[in-house]
């Protein structure tokens, strides 16, 4: 009875270590983040501040800590005032508490005046928040810059985007619908020069509802375009995921530029229809979305057009620090 106790309770452990080397090799090859964590924010502008749509206010003692808030809230760029913080700590930091707790009381509609209070408060911001995290960055014209003495602006591309041609998505990052056709090989080079020298662009990430339904979107909107002046519409366009057999012997795996496996992310959107492990060929191993929202396997070989995304106007994607501005003075 022992003996026959102890076979299957040797299994057991033996799967259960199996099963635990199997999660370790999996975090091990995913990714930690998103592919916004990759980029710092730069310092773009001094003396000036952007009026690009805000998601959040803040207030914050250090550009640091405004960063941070930014992180949280996706922001893709930010206006962080130093000498407005200043003025608010003239008093030490108890004004700066005494501060936040009246943008707090106006904050409550228990008379008209505080309504009042509060209608000023959201119709100026810039009056009461010294940390603004922007939903999108300027773009090359940096039309919604205006002069501040109090901010120094910041984005997570560094420069200036360098093509006119992109679309943001709020909250997401920056893509370029490449119409010229191509191979998959030759849609890769062509994001490649998406920015100018210097810059950093490849096939879109495509493993979020987000990403896909803008992608589909930004095809629909060319469409339609193309539909008015009668030229040649496109279904379909190639992002970053692809299916290579030295990562996976045995079965089917696809990955995207940077090498992630897709099941990290927990989403797929295969149109019906797709082929399964069994009936993947060799040449049909690269992945485009649709205009309806969903993805297909094509020939790598057929031409299409392509998603880029735009990651940076700098090389260096990994910076280490974060450059404050000079133009405003500590204290006043």
């Amino acid at each position: 009875m022992t003996v026959c106790n102890r076979m299957p309770t040797a299994r057991v452990l033996t799967q259960l270590l199996l099963f635990t080397i199997g999660i370790s090799h999996n975090k091990a090859t995913c990714p930690r983040g998103t592919h916004l964590d990759k980029l710092k924010f730069s310092l773009v502008r001094m003396c000036q501040r952007s009026e690009m749509p805000a998601i959040a206010y803040k207030n914050a003692f250090t550009l640091e800590e405004c960063v941070r808030e930014a992180k949280l809230a996706r922001g893709l760029a930010l206006n962080f005032g130093t000498r407005l913080r200043s003025k608010q700590m003239v008093g030490g930091s108890d004004a700066f508490a005494i501060l936040l707790t009246r943008l707090q009381q106006i904050t409550r509609p228990n008379s008209t005046h505080n309504k009042e209070n509060r209608q000023s408060v959201w119709q100026q911001p810039q009056h009461h928040f010294n940390c603004h995290i922007l939903a999108c960055p300027e773009n090359n014209t940096m039309r919604s810059l205006v002069n501040d003495s109090r901010y120094d602006y910041y984005s997570l591309y560094g420069e200036p985007i360098a093509t006119r041609n992109y679309s943001c998505v709020p909250q997401v990052g920056l893509f370029q619908l490449q119409v010229r056709a191509a191979s998959f090989v030759n849609a890769t080079r062509y994001c490649r020069n998406a920015t100018d020298i210097g810059g950093v662009a490849m096939l879109a990430h495509v493993a979020s509802a987000l990403r896909t339904d803008a992608f589909a979107a930004l095809l629909r909107i060319y469409n339609e375009a193309a539909r008015q002046q009668r030229e040649r519409q496109h279904t379909l366009a190639y992002v970053g995921l692809h299916f290579n057999r030295s990562y996976s012997s045995e079965a089917i795996e696809y990955r995207n530029m940077e090498q992630e496996p897709l099941y990290c992310f927990q989403y797929v959107a295969w149109a019906p229809g797709h082929p399964r492990n069994g009936e993947m060929l060799a040449n049909v191993s690269c992945v485009a979305v649709s205009s309806d929202n969903t993805w297909l396997t094509v020939d790598c070989e057929r031409e299409l057009p392509a998603i880029c995304e735009i990651y940076t106007s700098r090389s260096v994607l990994n910076e280490t620090f974060i450059t404050a501005g000079t133009c405003a003075p500590k204290t006043s």
